[in-house]
C-alpha cells in the first residue's frame, strides 16, 4: 500500500482493518475535495465558461471558414483557421474528459472503501468502527468540477459540448449563403 494517496486493493484490504489507514484515506479524500472546491471557486465560475465559449467559437468559425469560404481566401489563411479549429477541439475534448472523470473516480473510490468497511470481521469493537467509517464515508461528498455554477462536468456534459460544436458548424453551413 502506498504512503501517499490511498489505493484500495482487494488483496491488501486486511491492511485497512487497523483503522489508521482508513482514516488516512478519508482524510486525503476530503483534502482533495477541498482542493477541487477551491478550483471551482477560483476558475469554475468565470474562467472555465469563458474559455469554453472561446474555444467553441474558434472551432465553429474555423471549420465554417475552412469548408465554406475556401475559394475566397488564400491557402495560408484557410490553413491557419483550420489549425486553430483543430487545436481548439483537441484542447477542449481532453479537458472535458479529465474534468468529468473526477466524478467517476470519486464515486468508484467511495464504493470500494464502503465495500471494504462492510467486510470488516464481525466483533463488537469492529462493529463500532464499521459504523464510524460508514458514517465518515457517507459524509464525503462527490468530487465534481463545476462550469459556471450552472452544471457539473459529467459524461453528459462533455457529450453536450461536442454536440454544440458540431451543431454550430452545421447551422452556419446551412444558414449562411455564400
Amino acid at each position: 500500500m502506498s504512503q501517499h494517496f490511498c489505493s484500495v486493493d482487494w488483496p491488501h484490504s486486511e491492511l485497512l482493518l487497523s483503522g489508521n489507514k482508513l482514516d488516512r484515506c478519508i482524510f486525503h479524500y476530503k483534502a482533495l475535495y477541498i482542493v477541487v472546491q477551491d478550483f471551482n471557486q477560483a476558475f469554475g465560475k468565470l474562467f472555465i465558461p469563458t474559455l469554453k465559449l472561446m474555444f467553441l467559437f474558434v472551432f465553429v468559425i474555423g471549420v465554417f471558414v475552412g469548408i465554406r469560404l475556401r475559394t475566397q481566401f488564400d491557402l495560408i489563411s484557410i490553413t491557419v483557421l483550420c489549425l486553430a479549429a483543430i487545436l481548439a477541439f483537441t484542447f477542449m475534448v481532453p479537458v472535458a474528459f479529465i474534468m468529468s472523470s473526477l466524478f467517476n473516480m470519486s464515486d468508484k473510490y467511495k464504493r470500494n472503501l464502503m465495500t471494504i468497511v462492510q467486510h470488516f470481521p464481525k466483533t463488537v469493537e469492529r462493529d463500532r468502527k464499521t459504523k464510524y467509517f460508514a458514517y465518515q464515508l457517507k459524509s464525503c461528498p462527490w468530487i465534481r468540477c463545476t462550469v459556471g455554477g450552472l452544471y457539473y462536468m459529467e459524461s453528459k456534459a462533455k457529450l453536450t459540448m461536442i454536440d454544440r460544436s458540431v451543431n454550430g458548424v452545421v447551422f452556419l453551413l446551412v444558414k449562411v449563403k455564400t
